[in-house]
């Protein structure tokens, strides 16, 4: 007992002096300028302009470790259609589009109506380096203070799920290099996906006391907590679609879910520190700034091991 308590008391201690985050001066500045950015894309072709731009992930849900210095944005648009589970594949769907859409969607399209995602990606793609080459020429002396944004603003190559945008605002960090943001268009979804749930969703108990709580519950099975999104699929899945057309397959996005039993742990909760040390470790251990590829170990794959452990230990005094 009196080694746990000694365990417990060096957590708590690296918890609030090594692992909560202090917020990067430039994060400010580079919010600002996507948000100018999306607003221009909406311009250019209104089949992009944002439903909503929403903020998700770290930042969103406060569980971002040493730094805030990322963010992950998500550029909900609608687009008619109907959405194809596939049941050997839970995670991914097709999407055929209505009629109705098919004189705009016409260039990502298949010849039976279904949407590709790596056309809408490409799309998408061109319309954000062309909404940033226009922010840019319209603030040659500098906007939301950033000084120079053709040159301290670098747009990605947009061949992951998410369009990395990076701001060069003075040294970069020592463990994360430069201001980041992830922006994913994401197409809109009602309710829940038509696939495998979590048990908990089904929870109608309102004295639950358990993990998650009955209120973060229903705001998910209320609200449009999915969508989907162009995911590059790897080998491992790869093998098992012989009897699927990949350049079909959208991955199910259940990010805003995530983020919303996220920041609806209390703080105070043990788990919700345990990720936020664990992800400071790592950082410590594997400073982005010195990768060239994504590592072994993420932070996307922490996140999903402290999901999966809440999910088998709801009751919060397991946890102590």
């Amino acid at each position: 007992m009196s080694d746990m308590l000694g365990l417990n008391e060096t957590l708590e201690k690296f918890y609030s002096k090594c692992a909560t985050p202090q917020r990067d001066p430039g994060y400010t500045k580079l919010f600002n300028y996507v948000t100018e950015i999306v607003k221009k894309v909406g311009e250019i072709a209104s089949h992009f302009k944002p439903k909503q731009l929403i903020l998700v992930g770290s930042s969103a849900s406060d569980v971002s470790a040493i730094r805030a210095q990322e963010m992950d944005r998500l550029l909900l648009i609608d687009i008619k259609g109907k959405v194809e589970n596939i049941d050997s594949l839970h995670e991914f769907a097709r999407l055929k589009v209505d009629p109705s859409g098919h004189a705009v969607w016409k260039e990502c399209m298949n010849k039976d109506g279904y949407l590709e995602p790596r056309k809408v990606s490409a799309m998408f793609k061109t319309i954000v380096d062309e909404a940033t080459r226009l922010v840019n020429e319209e603030n040659k002396s500098g906007y939301s203070g950033i000084t120079d944004p053709a040159s301290q603003i670098k747009i990605g190559d947009g061949c992951s799920v998410a369009l990395a945008i990076s701001g060069s605002f003075g040294p970069a960090n020592w463990a994360f290099g430069n201001t980041k943001c992830d922006l994913v268009l994401e197409i809109d979804c009602e309710g829940l996906p038509p696939t495998r749930l979590a048990s908990w969703l089904e929870n109608k108990d309102k004295t639950n006391e358990q993990w998650p709580a009955f209120e973060t519950v229903e705001t998910i099975r209320n609200g449009n907590g999915y969508g989907l999104v162009a995911k590059t699929l790897h080998g491992g899945i790869k093998k098992h679609i012989d009897s699927y057309d990949a350049s079909l397959l959208w991955q199910y996005s259940v990010s805003r879910a995530e983020s919303c039993l996220l920041k609806n742990c209390n703080d105070q909760l043990t788990y919700k520190k345990l990720l936020v040390i664990l992800k400071a470790v790592r950082t410590y251990e594997i400073p982005e700034k010195r990768l060239s590829e994504t590592p072994v170990l993420s932070s996307y794959h922490i996140k999903t091991v402290f999901l999966h452990e809440a999910h088998a230990h709801p009751d919060p005094k397991d946890w102590h």
